[in-house]
């Protein structure tokens, strides 16, 4: 998916959600979401559990939106329909937010008829983020697609009277 169709795709998944101008915005998975792994979280947020933490209520594939006064996370899935963003699970005021991020890549498997072995594997670049305010304990922790969209996300937050820090 190309960065403009990545950015359009995830702005008419927004459609409705905000009543502020989106400066950027990007979907996300659960941390090891790449990986096919994250599936406790994802149980999570569709049985309940938890302790009332916004990662309890994230979804298979969620969006983190910046506006001109905050950054807000929704929790979404995907479908027939393509992306579909249930709730907001979290907001952080923009000139407040520290984000964390890291560029790294992973390995993920999945089942195919195409390979002799019934399995191929695939390396993905991604960036890990960390979302909070000064101050919170418990950051939220995300896997973002390494690509244009999620830089431009990141740089757009970083520009902004708060504060980024590249891990």
């Amino acid at each position: 998916m190309s960065t403009t169709s990545s950015d359009q795709y995830v702005r008419s998944a927004l459609a409705g959600h905000l009543d502020e101008r989106i400066v950027a915005a990007q979907w996300f998975r659960s941390p090891g979401g790449f990986e096919g792994k994250g599936l406790g979280r994802v149980l999570r947020g569709v049985f309940g559990g938890g302790d009332g933490h916004p990662a309890d209520r994230l979804g298979s594939m969620n969006v983190l939106a910046l506006t001109p006064t905050r950054l807000v996370a929704f929790a979404g899935r995907t479908g027939w329909g393509g992306l579909q963003v249930k709730e907001q699970i979290a907001e952080w005021p923009a000139t407040e937010v520290v984000l964390e991020s890291r560029a790294r890549q992973v390995r993920a498997t999945k089942l195919t008829s195409a390979s002799p072995t019934g399995v191929i594997g695939f390396d993905s670049d991604i960036v890990s983020v960390q979302v909070a305010l000064p101050g919170e304990t418990r950051p939220l922790e995300m896997d973002m697609p390494a690509d244009a969209a999620s830089q431009r996300l990141l740089d757009c937050v970083a520009n902004r009277p708060g504060e980024r820090r590249d891990a």
